[in-house]
């Protein structure tokens, strides 16, 4: 799956409103065709839906970047386009707009306005307007000259016949005659087959599949993507995408926890993240757990696909893998050239089970061969190539050596280690127990002086640098870092190359300011701050968006955490899952309306941030309203969880809001907006006093009115009138 972010430029999608409605999607942004990419669409309503992530588009003959779907206006309401590779079977590439309803009103075209980067949820944001005819006019002609031949009949519609390639099991039909879900045709022989479709008319585009899916679509004898057919009485089929064989489906195996285990290469230095999406569900970027040298993804489901990422800023092919994909657990080890994405290959998990730590001397391949490159002044000529100097295997010491001899003083080395390329290559995060006097600079390159003329051996087991000889000891002078953090804050972590993105907690001088002393450190190294010991608690800007890699300055300000880790000083901040409630507090009860969180059978609860505890998993009577009972005076967190999930955890946290203080008047909080790029989602409070049977207005509180109009319930507050969503309304 490609993801290329950029800025996000307009992308226009147009509607035209007919029987069958012909959706258009203009699209011509760059960063969303890279790779090849087009446009899908995923619709719903009360006809049955196509899988994620929906259909792709037809391109439109004699336009560019301009494609058609054509739907069942009476059966379909809603639609999400989404981008999805360009050849082959349908698979969801990443972005997507959020949920929309086809207007009524006349409006037809529906404008991006998204300016910066949103994969996943919660999509992008756009504005419906009208659509003027001044591009491109997609409305038909309103009084057509028919085709004579054949003249439909509304009672017969019209037959299909259709001569499919030798081996076919069976044939479907699916098209804007039967809202684009598969219908099976009726078997003249081994390859033709027959339907006749009630209501059909010339003008309904189709296709063709030998199986029940979109994963059978025909497709052209060179594999090409076909447009949707216009109707003939005689069609041909030159080549299924699959063939379908109802005599040999395949058995789908229950959801499993499904695990990938991956070791980056050295020249990762950023924090890693990762974009996970179970085939047929949507993604979302998590950030890997960190076991020993492995970084671990791990999701319920029964084929998983994952793209590991150096850095939290998704920009290019260089800091990416390609897609992974597995039906079981894995293990794999990352290569990187640099320029294009990196890839992988499957490696041993032995020592990445029960204990995550690896070997500290493995032993190496004495075919993989290993070189050292470095500045001019080491290795000669001009330096940097990747294979500068080859290192020497011991069979009996089973490493690899190079001893540089009568090296002069007074200049600063640079070296790294290579496997004759780019893509793997080792630095200081690879060396044990660096000599005094040995650091990194900003690209982690290892930086050493000698002394005299000297000699300087370096060896290499693989996956471990170790340097001895006449190195020159620096004193190593500390770098200060200050930081004053948000009100609430419990720690402090710095996290960056002077500590090989560890997490290392500052010393606390007062509630919002601290401080801390890293030895060795330069300027020119790069970090970040989190609020707890993970990435789970990294720092974000105030509307919650991403915070690039801070270089060095005096004093540094956060602006906002993506959490706030619960306990001072703890190193796990699940709190005691049965603390024992002050008799003396008063207990209340709170409502949810998860809205688009209870998608993926998610589970939700209420963190106590006073009590630092989870309530049990919310219950509902009427499967809109969600309650829990907590102490009056509490700050809290609604909390999304894993559907699986036995209890509430951050573990298997989804999502989360922001911490809450429950107004007054209000006990009810409505899910309204997906966080931006993990970040907390948000919601509106209400007043919810249980099921009503009144049309009559209620007086609750002091200027706090439910009511009931039409069957829906509204909340009047401040003279202002809001429905459950939130949104206020006339």
């Amino acid at each position: 799956m490609k993801k290329v972010f950029t800025f996000f430029a307009a992308l226009m999608c147009v509607v035209s409103m007919s029987a069958a409605t012909r959706i258009y999607c203009k699209m011509e942004q760059s960063w969303w065709k890279a790779d090849g990419a087009a446009v899908g669409a995923y619709y719903w309503g009360t006809g049955a839906a196509p899988t994620w992530p929906g259909v792709r588009m037809t391109p439109v003959e004699g336009e560019t970047d301009l494609w058609y779907v054509d739907i069942d206006a009476s059966q379909f309401k809603n639609i999400i386009f989404t981008r999805v590779n360009g050849t082959g079977t349908v698979k969801d590439w990443g972005a997507k707009t959020q949920d929309l309803q086809i207007p009524t009103d006349g409006k037809n075209l529906f404008t991006i306005t998204t300016s910066s980067p949103v994969w996943g949820d919660p999509g992008c944001e756009g504005t419906w307007s009208t659509y003027s005819t001044g591009a491109v006019d997609p409305t038909p002609d309103p009084d057509p000259t028919p085709d004579p031949e054949p003249t439909p009949d509304p009672e017969t519609g019209l037959t299909y016949n259709v001569t499919v390639p030798a081996g076919t099991y069976v044939c479907y039909i699916a098209g804007d005659m039967n809202a684009w879900s598969q219908q099976e045709m009726t078997k003249v022989d081994d390859t033709h087959y027959t339907i006749t479709i009630p209501g059909a008319t010339t003008a309904m585009g189709y296709k063709y599949c030998s199986g029940p899916e979109w994963a059978y679509v025909e497709c052209g004898a060179d594999d090409s993507e076909l447009g949707n057919r216009v109707y003939a009485e005689f069609d041909e089929v030159a080549k299924w995408r699959a063939v379908y064989d109802p005599n040999n489906i395949p058995e789908v195996g229950d959801p499993k926890d499904i695990t990938v285990k991956a070791k980056v290469p050295a020249s990762w230095t950023n924090p890693i993240t990762a974009w996970v999406w179970p085939t047929g569900s949507e993604g979302k970027v998590v950030v890997p757990a960190k076991e020993g040298d492995w970084y671990v993804v791990t999701e319920n489901c029964t084929e998983l696909n994952v793209i590991f990422r150096n850095g939290e800023d998704w920009n290019g092919d260089a800091n990416q893998t390609v897609d992974i994909t597995l039906s079981d657990d894995a293990c794999i080890k990352i290569t990187s050239d640099g320029a294009t994405k990196a890839t992988y290959t499957l490696v041993d998990c032995a020592g990445s089970g029960e204990d995550p730590t690896p070997d500290p001397d493995p032993t190496p391949d004495p075919q993989a061969g290993y070189y050292i490159t470095g500045t001019a002044e080491l290795v000669g000529g001009t330096g940097w190539s990747a294979n500068e100097i080859a290192m020497v295997y011991s069979e009996d010491e089973q490493q690899y050596t190079y001893t540089f001899t009568a090296l002069a003083e007074g200049i600063e080395y640079k070296m790294k280690i290579t496997n004759g390329t780019w893509d793997e290559n080792y630095g200081f995060s690879a060396i044990s127990n660096a000599p005094t006097g040995v650091t990194q600079d900003a690209d982690g390159n290892i930086v050493f002086e000698a002394v005299g003329e000297g000699n300087v051996t370096v060896t290499f087991n693989g996956t471990h640098i170790n340097m001895s000889g006449d190195i020159k000891e620096k004193e190593l002078l500390p770098l200060v870092y200050n930081v004053t953090v948000p009100v609430g804050t419990k720690a402090c972590y710095i996290a960056g190359q002077m500590n090989g993105w560890s997490h290392e907690e500052m010393t606390k001088i007062d509630d919002t300011h601290y401080t801390i002393e890293i030895l060795g450190a330069t300027t020119e190294m790069q970090y970040k701050y989190c609020s707890g010991p993970d990435w789970a608690y990294v720092e974000v800007t105030a509307d919650g968006g991403n915070v690039d890699n801070r270089t060095y300055t005096e004093s540094d300000v956060v602006e906002k955490w993506l959490a706030v880790y619960g306990a001072e000083g703890s190193e796990d901040p699940t709190p005691d899952p049965d603390p024992t409630p002050d008799p003396d507090v008063e207990m209340i009860t709170i409502y949810l309306v998860p809205d688009q969180w209870a998608s993926d059978s998610a589970q939700f609860s209420v963190y106590s941030i006073n009590t630092n505890s989870f309530s049990e998993f919310m219950l509902s009577a009427d499967g809109v309203h969600y309650e829990a009972t907590v102490a009056n005076n509490t700050q809290i967190i609604f909390v999304r969880h894993a559907g699986a999930a036995a209890a509430p955890t951050w573990e298997n946290k989804w999502n989360q809001t922001e911490d809450l203080t429950i107004p007054e008047g209000m006990n009810c909080w409505t899910h309204t907006t997906w966080g931006v790029e993990g970040g907390n989602c948000q919601g509106v409070w209400s007043l919810y006093t249980g099921p009503e049977t009144s049309i009559d207005s209620v007086s609750v509180l002091e200027s706090t009115k439910k009511i009931i109009r039409n069957g829906q319930i509204y909340i009047i507050r401040n003279n202002q009138t809001f429905n459950m969503l939130g949104q206020i309304v006339e």
